[in-house]
């Protein structure tokens, strides 16, 4: 909240005024705190600047991880945008389930798979639902997916866990918390919800901690819909 104005605003500072901007695009707005912004006025030319520069701002009210409610700048009523155009039918159907958000599937979206749940005892169980999910969606007779297609989704607490686990099973697959890596096709990511959040995979594997409440609505929101086509839940506990 305070290191990041901190930068922005030093990084200004050496910035020409011809070198600024007139408007401002901004994603997953209902992240910022209300210093962010106040740092970001000084982003606008000095012409630009006290309420005429132009800012383009998206958010997402179902997103809002940081669970404070958005202090945004003076931009006028919203437009709403309704349309999905990221998920199959059946992921939007389950979406619905944790929004209360009005979703309207874009034309032609296929229905897709239904979305599967197992639950398990433990996290030894776990990475060992993954690896049959893996072998299975990365075999060329099933699946046939390549890894930048894959994205596992957990909590911190969990991944360094899975990731000793991992590395003690024979695998044909690497996991990697690296986003260069998962691009460049070496291995499936392994993150967090909050650091995916913004980004989509073909197939998406979420693995919830013993306790489901201590996720709550928004994180599984994100989760459930960054799976453009594929998603599985393991839910650790009884």
């Amino acid at each position: 909240d305070a290191k990041v104005p901190e930068l922005v605003e030093s990084a200004l500072q050496s910035l020409p005024d011809a070198q600024r901007f007139q408007a401002l695009v901004v994603d997953e707005g209902q992240d910022f705190p209300d210093l962010w912004w106040i740092t970001l006025e000084e982003a606008f030319r000095s012409d630009s600047r006290d309420n005429t520069g132009t800012y383009y701002v998206f958010y997402d009210l179902d997103q809002n991880i940081r669970g404070v409610p958005p202090e945004l700048p003076m931009l006028g009523p919203p437009f709403q945008l309704q349309q999905n155009c990221r998920n199959t039918l059946r992921i939007i159907d389950f979406c619905r389930k944790v929004s209360s958000s009005p979703i309207t599937p874009m034309d032609g979206t296929p229905p897709g798979e239904e979305p599967t749940q197992e639950r398990v005892p433990d996290s030894r169980s776990a990475m060992a639902e993954i690896s049959r999910t893996l072998s299975r969606w990365l075999d060329p007779a099933q699946g046939n997916l390549q890894r930048p297609q894959i994205a596992i989704l957990t909590r911190r607490s969990l991944i360094e866990e899975l990731l000793l686990l991992h590395s003690r099973r024979n695998t044909i697959f690497a996991l990697t918390g690296s986003l260069a890596e998962w691009r460049a096709g070496s291995a499936i990511l392994i993150t967090t919800p909050n650091s995916f959040k913004g980004l989509e995979a073909d197939a998406v594997i979420t693995v919830n901690p013993p306790d489901p409440h201590t996720m709550s609505p928004v994180h599984h929101y994100v989760c459930r819909s960054r799976a453009r086509h594929l998603l599985h839940m393991i839910q650790i506990g009884d």
